[in-house]
């Protein structure tokens, strides 16, 4: 963000969104314009990106799959959010860290590669969360400005390097299996939002009225769920701002 942003710049994001990233671009005097997207499909379209771009906009950060959201993008969503920054002239902030998630992921580099940077974590997918390893990605003269803030002289320990080019190496053996226990895991969830909104337990998604985000005030997520019996991990909306979250 200190290489691409100065004070008084705009990044079109959305409402929800990964706020760290907000946070950053804050730290540049610039400011994230939230888009709600607390709609069907959950999801920042062209057309409502481009209605935001103003003469301060200088970056679109489109978060694929979604966090905390999880909805990932199609082909042709994409490429019509590329075709906006590419019209305005934007940089294209691609954070694909859940792209392992999504076995339909298109990159949005495909559209719009001299001005889209691509930003993957491997604590994800890989697992490698303790290590704290990830990679910017792009153009070589996209890359050139952003090479210049890297400060951290001694970069990332020599085990998380090796440990993140042992994962690109075997990728095709440990992905299809933590897709599998994403999609067992999502099943678990299916299952029991369907048990209860047939048994009626009075929330809003029991209801089939759409997602009912947690008050500031209550930190326990509407609706019941056997957690320890699951062994799903259930986090208090709003952590991920104001208006919460699925």
């Amino acid at each position: 963000t200190r290489a691409l942003l100065k004070p008084g710049d705009e990044v079109v994001s959305t409402d929800p969104s990964f706020l760290p990233i907000h946070d950053q671009i804050g730290m540049a005097g610039a400011k994230a314009v939230e888009l709600d997207i607390y709609r069907k499909d959950y999801k920042l379209h062209a057309d409502a990106a481009a209605e935001a771009v103003t003469p301060r906009t200088r970056a679109l950060l489109l978060i694929d799959p979604n966090n905390p959201l999880g909805v990932g993008y199609t082909r042709s969503e994409v490429k019509g959010l590329a075709r906006v920054a590419e019209d305005h002239g934007l940089w294209l902030l691609h954070d694909i860290t859940y792209r392992d998630f999504n076995p339909d992921h298109v990159l949005a580099s495909e559209f719009y590669p001299e001005r889209t940077l691509l930003s993957y974590s491997f604590s994800k997918g890989p697992g490698l969360a303790g290590m704290r390893v990830g990679a910017l990605l792009g153009m070589p003269e996209a890359l050139k400005e952003v090479r210049r803030y890297d400060t951290n002289v001694l970069g990332t320990n020599v085990l998380a390097q090796r440990a993140a080019l042992a994962a690109l190496g075997c990728k095709r053996e440990w992905l299809p299996a933590v897709r599998d226990i994403v999609r067992r895991n999502q099943e678990i969830i299916r299952d029991e939002h369907v048990r209860h909104r047939h048994r009626g337990d009075g929330s809003r998604a029991g209801r089939g009225r759409g997602p009912a985000p947690p008050r500031p005030h209550d930190p326990r997520p509407r609706g019941r769920v056997p957690v320890e019996a699951l062994r799903v991990q259930v986090r208090a909306g709003f952590v991920h701002g104001p208006h919460g979250a699925v």
